[in-house]
């Protein structure tokens, strides 16, 4: 394995983990600590974190590789 890759690898490691992290301290702050005139606004941020926590997990999974040719 390359340097590159495996630096990519770790990089990727590294962005899910912040991203998991992230995620679930944003749904914890939002369902226990936003006020009740949000309303439904708040299940939709929810939803937006737990969608984003879905790609981040599918990105490390796949790590997907962008190939160009010619110009």
């Amino acid at each position: 394995m390359s340097l590159f890759h495996f630096l990519k690898s770790f990089a990727q490691f590294i962005a899910i983990t912040f991203s998991l992290f992230t995620n679930i301290v944003l749904i914890t702050l939002v369902i226990h600590k936003s006020p009740k005139k949000l309303g439904n606004y708040k299940y939709l941020m929810c939803y937006f974190c737990v969608m984003s926590m879905i790609y981040a997990g599918l990105d490390y999974v796949v790590q997907p590789v962008c190939l160009g040719y010619g110009t």
